[in-house]
């Protein structure tokens, strides 16, 4: 597991992220919560529980842009 910065990873937190897991994985969603220990994240409108032990990386994403109507 990459050392993650707490301070870092907070900032995430109510945005949408890309996290690298360990085994190559990418998981795109919204951050909702990190307690130290995992993160929350919402992928497809499911709830997902990542343990930090499986985190490689963790990025924000750009939010996707609404069409102009």
């Amino acid at each position: 597991m990459a050392e993650l910065a707490t301070s870092n990873v907070r900032q995430c937190v109510g945005k949408p992220v890309r996290v690298g897991l360990s085994g190559g994985r990418i998981v795109d969603g919204y951050l909702v919560s990190f307690d130290g220990r995992s993160l929350w994240l919402v992928t497809d409108g499911e709830d997902r529980f990542v343990p930090l032990g499986q985190v490689d990386l963790i990025t924000l994403r750009p939010a996707a842009v609404p069409l102009a109507g």
